[in-house]
């Protein structure tokens, strides 16, 4: 209805140059023709309140049609666009069938390209975001969406729609596997709603990121946050849902302020003479297996949710299972590392002749620094004949993401026996373990 101002108008200057968007042309109305819109629309709001949509939906097309310059012809196209494609949260995606996001996204799209100053404007946006992240759209797009909520952010930053925006911005590189960007846009979200449904939607989201990177600890304090919110809600019991999963497969009774572990009095149902007591690695596999190294047995153990064994794959002095993003299966043993049954690989472009250690280390619950030689490098020792030789670079993989960077010494440098440690946001290479190096050779940015 009103026009607002926003943020960076150079943005949409084309959009509000069209004779229909300026003000000169809402300020030409005759005082008739804004009474016969005003009547017009009260009259389609009566109507869909008593339940005769279709007359409702003909009242707003004749203000759409007949009274373009109106400042009411906005507010009906938003009143059909929400009639058609009534969905406002992440949860609600899939309800509305392709017809009506069709019909709806037409309505949005006319206020966007027509109306970008209105107050109407930042829930078009919103909406048209959530359209592009319906599994069933044939326009879906995650880039879309994404660029679509962050209009509302940066166009509409005084809009109540902001920590919406920033949540399906969120739920959009969630589903790119991008969790740790998501995070950032669920913390703004918390600091434009610390409280209320979009706070909790937003906690339960960033629990499951943190989850996804293996950050146990910090998942289990989010959706403990979103249950303290609203406990009742949908979203609640969907939190109380992950919690216990990450509580007893990975959290020891003390709470999530303790480090991820085995609690070793877990026992699942088991066929008669098994006996998983001991300190074991989990994890749960996306079709829900529980999947178990088991280092006295040699083997990974697979159990559905009834307890029924499922399979057993071998693998001597298997000590580590973990699932990556896109779901393939990571073992570590003292010889071997494989992803899908396959042994770990250098990622391409590296020098020839680069051989894996065959003993990993790993720096927190999802990043691998694994030793390589094989270097021709020009400080290394000939007199020195070890089995990856006397220069040594590491290479780092991250199980949440599927992804492998190598780190090797400069002409000028020496590693002679790297090793890598996280600080913070970081992972810091030293070029040798023992004794430890005064700095670090390299700093990389690592989620």
């Amino acid at each position: 209805m009103r026009r607002r101002r926003v943020r960076h108008v150079g943005v949409i200057a084309a959009l509000c140059a069209a004779p229909w968007a300026t003000g000169a042309a809402v300020a030409a109305e005759g005082p008739a023709s804004a009474d016969l819109a005003k009547r017009t629309f009260q009259n389609a709001e009566q109507l869909m309140q008593e339940g005769k949509a279709d007359q409702a939906l003909k009242a707003y097309q004749q203000i759409i049609q007949s009274f373009a310059d109106s400042a009411l012809a906005d507010d009906a196209l938003l009143r059909v666009g929400a009639y058609h494609y009534p969905t406002t949260t992440l949860d609600d995606l899939g309800r509305v069938p392709p017809a009506g996001q069709q019909a709806a996204r037409a309505a949005f799209d006319q206020i966007r390209e027509r109306y970008a100053q209105s107050d109407s404007a930042p829930e078009a946006f919103y909406r048209l975001g959530l359209l592009d992240l319906e599994p069933d759209s044939p326009g879906r797009s995650l880039d879309e969406a994404y660029a679509s909520f962050y209009s509302v952010v940066n166009i509409y930053p005084d809009s109540e729609l902001v920590p919406s925006a920033l949540v399906g911005a969120a739920g959009a590189e969630m589903e790119k596997h991008r969790y740790d960007r998501a995070i950032l846009s669920l913390d703004r979200a918390l600091e434009y709603a610390p409280h209320g449904p979009v706070a909790a939607e937003a906690l339960y989201l960033m629990g499951i990121a943190e989850a996804r990177l293996a950050n146990f600890a910090r998942a289990a304090e989010a959706l403990q946050a979103c249950r303290n919110e609203d406990d009742r809600s949908p979203v609640a019991a969907r939190a109380l849902d992950w919690l216990t999963l990450i509580y007893d497969l990975r959290l020891k009774p003390a709470g999530p302020q303790s480090a991820p572990s085995h609690d070793a009095s877990f026992v699942p149902r088991l066929p008669a003479g098994e006996d998983l007591r001991g300190e074991l690695s989990m994890a749960v596999s996306p079709v829900g297996e529980l999947l178990v190294a088991d280092p006295k047995r040699g083997a990974v153990l697979a159990f559905s949710d009834d307890g029924t064994k499922s399979r057993s794959d071998a693998m001597a002095g298997v000590r580590r299972v973990a699932i990556d993003a896109h779901g393939k299966t990571i073992l570590v043993s003292d010889a071997e590392i494989r992803i899908d049954g396959q042994p770990l690989v250098l990622p391409p472009g590296q020098p020839a002749g680069l051989q894996l250690d065959s003993i990993a280390q790993w720096l927190d619950a999802h990043t691998l620094a694994i030793q390589v030689g094989g270097l021709d490098h020009p400080l290394a020792d000939p007199r020195m004949h070890t089995a990856l030789g006397a220069m040594r670079g590491l290479l780092l993989h991250d199980a949440a993401r599927s992804q492998s960077t190598v780190a090797l010494p400069a002409p000028d440098e020496r590693w002679g026996d790297p090793v890598a440690k996280r600080q913070g946001r970081s992972v810091a290479i030293f070029a040798e373990r023992d004794p430890p190096s005064a700095a670090p050779a390299r700093v990389l940015v690592w989620p």
